[in-house]
């Protein structure tokens, strides 16, 4: 009687537990749905279902982004007649767009074949992206805007808490920035809408000579990426 009894207490138990697990999972899937991430390529954010692009999709079957027209970029390093002219638009809220900056970032600008260019592409989807980003914008261009970059995304959810604590540990003017928040807010817009109508849809997404990579991917296929570029296949 007593071993039914726990028998049955067991597989209680692990029935609670699996309805558990389903739960968890069953909530995860439902938060990707409403953020808008698709089922089929999670590591972006985006506001809308997206083609699926893998590791291995060569260059020239990337979709084809033209260089926007007004958007005017947050930051810009190298020489601009390098051979590979690299766009990327990022979302500061987005963790993979913070993880690109933090693993992908640092590879490219150590490349001397590279114009790089780093815009904002905001998504509605994320409260704190906007302010984010023009709290980026008003930290100065060059380094500054780097060192204020990095110490942002650190953070995780770059409110205006984080903006304050990455302003003030970059040595920057923490009053005179949240002062300027405001003048930057058309330069962001302008830059999200731009982008919008070139074509991009997500963040982060990487525009190798017109041609754009969605998503966040090893440092492997970006490498791969610009050399296919560079010789054109």
């Amino acid at each position: 009687m007593k071993r039914n009894r726990l028998d049955l207490l067991l597989s209680l138990a692990i029935l609670l537990a699996g309805m558990g697990c389903g739960l968890l999972l069953e909530a995860r899937w439902n938060l990707s749905a409403r953020l808008g991430y698709p089922s089929t390529q999670t590591d972006l954010c985006t506001a809308g279902q997206m083609p699926t692009i893998d590791a291995d999709t060569p260059w020239q079957e990337l979709p084809k982004i033209a260089k926007p027209d007004g958007g005017k970029p947050v930051f810009i390093a190298g020489a601009p007649e390098a051979p590979l002219a690299v766009q990327v638009y990022l979302d500061l809220e987005c963790p993979f767009s913070q993880q690109w900056i933090q693993t992908v970032l640092p590879k490219l600008l150590a490349r001397k074949d590279v114009h790089l260019e780093l815009h904002d592409f905001p998504l509605p989807i994320h409260s704190n992206a906007q302010l984010a980003a023009q709290a980026g914008r008003c930290a100065g261009g060059g380094y500054s805007y780097l060192d204020f970059l990095s110490a942002l995304v650190s953070s995780g959810v770059p409110d205006e808490a984080a903006i304050r604590q990455a302003a003030a540990a970059t040595h920057l003017d923490v009053s005179r920035l949240l002062t300027c928040l405001p003048t930057e807010e058309s330069n962001v817009r302008l830059d999200f809408l731009s982008a919008q109508a070139a074509g991009v849809r997500a963040t982060p997404t990487t525009v190798i000579n017109g041609r754009g990579l969605p998503g966040l991917f090893p440092w492997a296929t970006y490498e791969r990426l610009l050399a296919e570029a560079q010789h054109g296949n």
